[in-house]
C-alpha cells in the first residue's frame, strides 16, 4: 500500500492506497486512516521559528495509533512522513498568515479589555471617592474616626455638649470608672486631684 493525502478547506485525510491491476484494470481500495486540522502540521511558536521540516511527534502518535487499530492496514511510514512535509511546505505562508492574525487577534481582545477596565474605572471613579466621603462623614459625625469627636465630647470640660449613650455602654462606662477610681484612689497611692477629675468626667458622661 502507498500513502495519499487528500486535502480540505479546513484539513486533510490521510489514506491507505491499496492499487491492484484486475483483467487489465486499476482497482483501487483506498483506506483513511484519519483526518486532521491543518495546525497539526505545526510544532508551537512555528509561526515564530520558521519552517520546520519535520512532523510533529503527537501527530505521528495519532497516525500510528490509527494505524494500529486498522489491522488491514500495510502503511509505509517513510512515505506517510514524505507527503506530509510536502504538504505542510506548501500551506505554510497560509498557516504562518494564520498564526499571525490570531496573535494580531489576542492582543487586540488584552487592549480592549484594557482599555475596557480604564474606562469603567474612570467612570465610577467620582461615584467611589463620593461614597467613600459620604462614609468618613459619617463616621466622623458617630464620634468613630480617630477619637476626634470623643475627645471633643470625653475630654472637653468646657464643652456644654453631653455624650448621648444606651444602657449597654453605660454599663461598660461604670465599669471603666469603677476601674479606674479603684486604681487611683488615694488609699491605694493615688492623688486627690486625680479623683476628682475621675468623678468629674463620670458625672458629665453618665448623668
Amino acid at each position: 500500500m502507498f500513502c495519499k493525502i487528500r486535502k480540505g478547506k479546513w484539513g486533510y485525510s490521510i489514506y491507505a492506497c491499496d492499487r491492484k491491476r484486475v483483467n487489465g484494470k486499476v482497482v483501487s481500495n483506498d483506506i483513511k486512516i484519519d483526518t486532521y486540522a491543518w495546525h497539526s502540521l505545526y510544532e508551537d511558536n512555528e509561526e515564530i521559528n520558521g519552517l520546520i521540516y519535520d512532523i510533529p511527534v503527537i501527530l505521528m502518535r495519532s497516525i500510528t495509533a490509527q494505524y494500529i487499530r486498522n489491522k488491514d492496514v500495510n502503511l509505509e511510514f517513510d512515505d506517510v512522513v514524505e507527503k506530509l512535509i510536502k504538504v505542510k511546505k506548501e500551506y505554510y505562508p497560509t498557516y504562518k498568515a494564520m498564526m499571525l492574525k490570531v496573535i494580531d487577534d489576542i492582543k487586540k481582545e488584552e487592549e480592549n479589555k484594557l482599555l475596557e477596565y480604564e474606562n469603567f474605572k474612570n467612570k465610577y471613579s467620582s461615584l467611589h471617592y463620593k461614597e467613600i466621603m459620604e462614609k468618613y462623614q459619617e463616621g466622623y459625625d458617630r464620634g468613630l474616626l480617630d477619637g476626634i469627636k470623643v475627645e471633643d465630647k470625653f475630654f472637653n470640660r468646657n464643652s456644654d455638649k453631653k455624650l448621648e449613650v444606651n444602657d449597654s455602654e453605660k454599663k461598660l462606662l461604670k465599669e471603666a470608672f469603677k476601674l479606674l477610681s479603684f486604681k487611683h484612689h488615694p488609699d491605694r497611692g493615688g492623688s486627690t486631684e486625680k479623683m476628682a477629675s475621675i468623678n468629674n468626667l463620670k458625672e458629665k458622661i453618665l448623668k
